[in-house]
């Protein structure tokens, strides 16, 4: 079978390390894969190193482009005889849905996101033979806004239990690599650098941990996809008036995200909507002890007081004493993170992400 992966960014975050190790799990005697993506960013070399053949083009939705894109698509599809399509986000379903129609191919659309659509989004994403939901919420979302209910199945995102083995909360060791001090309390956070995630809250709850644990320090991974960084400009201006400058560090893109998780004390998911947070996963999976806000899909993964703690969103004030509290009572933590780490093997495997996605390709094409 011959699938085309379609991405509109070329940047790293979630749903594109979601895709990555989605293809890599595939069965290369069974699927040949070819991946578009625009032509500037690490998506292409990871593409590549998956296994995929990639082709890039510019995703933009002026007009001139966007009918550039769809040509370009259909002569993808034509060249190499594309049998399904696999759109990874809701922008990337609105190009690729007018070609799967053109070429009367199967189009599958992951949904990533909890948005409410525009008219035309909402018409093209109908297009779509099938979604896939990353969680309850965003199929609760599809559905309500008029996508048929069988259409849509939830397939979780999951995680390679090998790439992350059970360490020691707070694991010093690695924190010289991230230049991360040694032997304070470190609680840090995992995403691209953007409003919804909810940064803002975050350094406001670590100035309000600091006048409780004076030695602790706050780390953040993750970069501002944007060109002008502009969101990551306001969060160094508010760094700075809350006096965090020695406390907060920025460490911008990172590899071996397992090794910085396993570096922390506490995880937090400060997020003002999420759809299903790769990141929680991964910190389940490292036994991180979890502070997250109660969005979207995170409590489908996580039970609140069994596998971490759950807070309002836009909360400053109970982030940071859900913060104390674990950062106070390490045998909870503990017991918090170990649960954490035993659900996410058993529910959120990658082998049961890939299994549930080729069912899904096999039931559009059939042998």
């Amino acid at each position: 079978m011959h699938i085309l992966f379609v991405n509109h960014v070329a940047y790293m975050s979630g749903a594109e390390n979601s895709l990555l190790h989605l293809i890599a799990g595939l069965d290369p005697s069974q699927y040949q894969c070819w991946a578009i993506c625009p032509p500037d960013g690490p998506l292409i070399h990871a593409f590549s190193e998956s296994g995929c053949t990639v082709i890039t083009s510019e995703f933009s939705k002026s007009l001139p482009q966007f009918t550039r894109t769809i040509l370009r698509l259909n002569d993808l599809i034509k060249r190499h005889q594309i049998d399904l399509i696999h759109a990874n986000s809701i922008d990337a379903i609105q190009y690729a849905a007018l070609a799967a129609r053109w070429r009367r191919i199967p189009l599958i659309g992951h949904v990533r996101n909890i948005v409410p659509f525009r008219r035309r989004g909402i018409w093209l994403v109908k297009q779509a033979d099938r979604l896939i939901a990353v969680s309850k919420a965003t199929q609760h979302s599809l559905v309500s806004q008029g996508i048929p209910a069988e259409k849509v199945e939830v397939i979780y995102n999951g995680i390679d239990p090998e790439r992350y083995p059970l360490s020691v909360i707070g694991e010093s060791a690695n924190r010289p690599q991230f230049n991360l001090p040694c032997g304070v309390p470190l609680v840090g956070s995992v995403g691209r650098l953007h409003p919804i995630k909810g940064f803002v809250d975050f350094l406001q709850a670590a100035r309000q941990v600091i006048g409780i644990i004076p030695d602790a320090h706050f780390a953040i991974a993750g970069r501002d996809p944007e060109p002008r960084e502009r969101y990551f400009g306001e969060l160094t201006r508010l760094m700075h008036e809350l006096n965090l400058a020695e406390r907060v560090h920025f460490l911008g893109e990172i590899d071996r995200i397992n090794l910085f998780l396993q570096s922390l004390d506490v995880f937090v998911l400060p997020s003002l909507q999420e759809p299903f947070a790769r990141a929680i996963l991964e910190a389940m999976g490292c036994a991180c002890p979890i502070v997250a806000t109660a969005v979207g899909g995170t409590p489908e993964a996580i039970e609140d007081g069994r596998h971490g703690l759950l807070i309002p969103p836009a909360c400053p004030d109970a982030m940071a004493s859900a913060i104390i509290r674990l950062l106070s009572d390490r045998e909870y933590a503990t017991v918090l993170g170990r649960a954490a780490r035993e659900r996410v093997l058993a529910q959120f495997s990658i082998t049961s992400n890939v299994e549930r996605t080729q069912a899904l390709y096999r039931e559009l094409i059939p042998a």
